[in-house]
């Protein structure tokens, strides 16, 4: 492992080839911090104005879109209700016409989780990338951490070799290590626990169910973290309980950190020490909309990406449900803050008294050979504990997709389980409305 000095060094260097000024950004979002409310808000609906007169004159998407708004007229973030919303289904259908015709900085490919469908590539530009590290970096300093320091994480794992390795790589150069396994055994438990005591991590960051799947490990071998003396562990991607937050505080002896973020837009909000979850409201606005049917204040969020010129995502729909905060954070931090983060979540499975994320699924699907339909969702349904399904959203049947899911789970999973594809127009959702990517209805 690199030392922390010598891993700085080298993320400098490579977000100087890059060309993503993280380290500069990172700076001007520090100062941030010392802004009023009123400032970050003024600052805010300034950057909200130039991407949408940046947006009408060179998207051919948003062109068409504002046609018929006076932007002079929009003065508040209230009036950006006029802009007609962006779901997933415009996102995925509408990559090409949403691209700027004249790219703010240098463009690089993205690509979403693919946590409630297909993961879907589109472009982003270096400035906005920066952006988006930079509001994470923020997030770590509240713990006292720096860029380069030593990160262990319960996190995804490429299923393909030459993914697996590039991801090692990638590891090594900026400081941190992963457990190398879905399969959440003891022994794989136990293997992550001896690397974090050789390794001596500042931090973990992992799903929120990895991590709770860990805290637990160790709670029933009445073991704690205590000696690692971690400034914080955080999770993403999927929610934590209270009660499995509870166990992890307990077990890891550090503060628990919820981030919430999504790849399309970057990180928009981070837990601090007080428990609030502050909006980076100088990165992105947070919208909330009123939903038939959610109870007890919550609403679903549209995001508008602040910082994004060369592909502007403006209040995007992602389905996820949130409580918002009224008052301010005693922190003292002058960014709006949400209550409660419903989100989206994944879960764990057992196969043979074998436990694994259901995040697996995704590297799956993230290898799957070109289709000669389009392929436009998947959900995995376990219906028993060795029969799985992948229900497919696409435009026909295809073999060669089949072929290739039913190989690569039973490589990843187990040889004897039984995997059935079934294909739909439409998937069905949740009562909520959301899609889940895995569902487990095992009656056994």
């Amino acid at each position: 492992m690199l030392n922390n000095h010598i891993a700085r060094f080298t993320f400098n260097a490579m977000e100087y080839l890059r060309g993503e000024y993280i380290s500069s950004t990172l700076k001007e979002l520090l100062q941030n911090q010392s802004l009023t409310g009123d400032q970050i808000y003024e600052m805010s609906f300034a950057k909200c104005k130039k991407l949408l007169n940046y947006a009408f004159l060179y998207s051919p998407y948003y062109k068409e879109k504002l046609r018929d708004i006076d932007l002079s007229k929009i003065k508040t973030f209230d009036d950006l209700s006029k802009v007609d919303s962006l779901t997933k289904e415009d996102l995925r259908e509408n990559v090409t016409k949403i691209k700027s015709l004249k790219p703010a900085a240098r463009i690089v490919k993205a690509k979403t989780s693919g946590s409630t469908g297909i993961p879907l590539i589109f472009p982003k530009d270096t400035i906005c990338r920066a952006y988006h590290y930079a509001a994470m970096y923020r997030g770590h300093s509240w713990y006292g951490l720096n860029i380069g320091d030593r990160e262990a994480r319960l996190w995804g794992v490429p299923v393909e070799t030459k993914p697996r390795l590039q991801v090692r790589v990638k590891d090594c150069f900026l400081n941190r290590f992963r457990e190398k396994e879905y399969n959440l055994t003891e022994d794989v438990l136990n293997d992550f626990s001896l690397k974090l005591d050789r390794y001596r991590p500042q931090y973990i960051m992992g799903y929120g169910k990895m991590l709770a799947e860990f805290a637990s490990f160790l709670k029933g071998q009445n073991r704690k973290l205590d000696h690692l003396r971690l400034n914080m562990v955080k999770y993403t991607s999927e929610n934590m309980s209270d009660a499995e937050k509870s166990i992890a505080e307990e077990a890891f002896c550090c503060p628990v950190v919820a981030e919430y973020g999504a790849a399309e837009t970057g990180i928009i909000s981070f837990q601090c020490k007080e428990g609030n979850h502050h909006i980076m409201s100088d990165c992105v606005h947070v919208e909330y909309l009123d939903v038939v049917g959610l109870t007890g204040g919550a609403k679903e969020v549209a995001i508008t990406d602040l910082t994004n010129l060369s592909f502007p995502i403006i209040r995007y729909r992602l389905g996820d449900i949130v409580v918002p905060a009224k008052g301010k954070c005693d922190c003292g931090l002058p960014f709006p803050i949400i209550e409660k983060i419903q989100g989206r979540s994944s879960e764990i499975f057992s196969i043979g008294g074998k436990k694994f994320h259901s995040i697996i699924f995704y590297y799956i699907m993230k290898e799957l050979p070109v289709s000669n339909g389009k392929l436009l969702q998947f959900r995995v349904v376990q219906k028993s504990k060795k029969a799985f399904c992948y229900q497919l959203a696409c435009e026909k049947h295809d073999s060669q997709i089949e072929e290739y899911l039913v190989n690569s789970t039973q490589k990843e999973l187990g040889s004897d389980l039984q995997v059935s594809i079934e294909y739909y127009k439409n998937l069905p959702r949740e009562s909520s409305g959301k899609l889940k990517d895995f569902v487990s209805y095992k009656k056994d």
